[in-house]
């Protein structure tokens, strides 16, 4: 299915990708941003699954999750499309003060051979307290995955936590093909 990436880049850049003047959940200025909500909270959450499903290896995957809220729609339709590849859960940013009091939510167990999603990495700094959260747990990381890296600073903090790291898009991507006007973004 060579043809789902192209119309997935496609479609962020029309319903993802803003530019403008915005601050990151990492805290960095940017001239652009891009908002998988747009696209994850409709269509595009297919062809994003269908993308997932061609390029990750899932054999012998227990389990997959990742940091709320952005892995929560990817896990969710990854297991829709595939009910047969695992369990799910999802990481908190903080320990819940009721219930249980937990920082893992959903169907995690020790042992278990993890896949962690995520929407979209700037430095990966929330990605990796989810891993370390998992490893914590007493899983194991087999691989950790972003829908769209940025570029700037992820794959090197994943390297550094010896945890493997990919994205399935990266900003070129988006951004050379984009309809924006790239030099502008760029240099504001």
């Amino acid at each position: 299915m060579l043809w789902i990436k192209p119309v997935l880049i496609k479609q962020i850049q029309t319903e993802a990708l803003s530019s403008g003047k915005f601050t990151l959940a990492s805290g960095q200025e940017s001239n652009y941003y891009i908002d998988l909500s747009k696209i994850l909270f409709s269509n595009g959450l297919e062809l994003l699954c269908k993308v997932i499903l061609d390029e990750v290896n899932f054999t012998d995957i227990d389990a997959i999750g990742g940091p709320a809220i952005g892995a929560i729609p990817i896990v969710s339709g990854i297991q829709v499309l595939r009910p047969y590849i695992g369990r799910s859960f999802f990481t908190r940013k903080e320990t819940k003060e009721y219930g249980k009091k937990e920082l893992i939510e959903g169907n995690l167990r020790k042992d278990d051979e993890v896949l962690l999603f995520e929407d979209v990495t700037t430095t990966g700094n929330s990605l990796l307290r989810s891993a370390l959260a998992v490893k914590e747990y007493g899983a194991n990381v087999r691989e950790v995955i972003s829908v769209l890296d940025r570029n700037q600073g992820a794959k090197e903090l994943f390297a550094q936590n010896n945890l493997s790291f990919r994205s399935l898009i990266n900003i070129d991507e988006v951004l050379k093909r984009s309809l924006i006007n790239i030099d502008e973004v760029l240099n504001k």
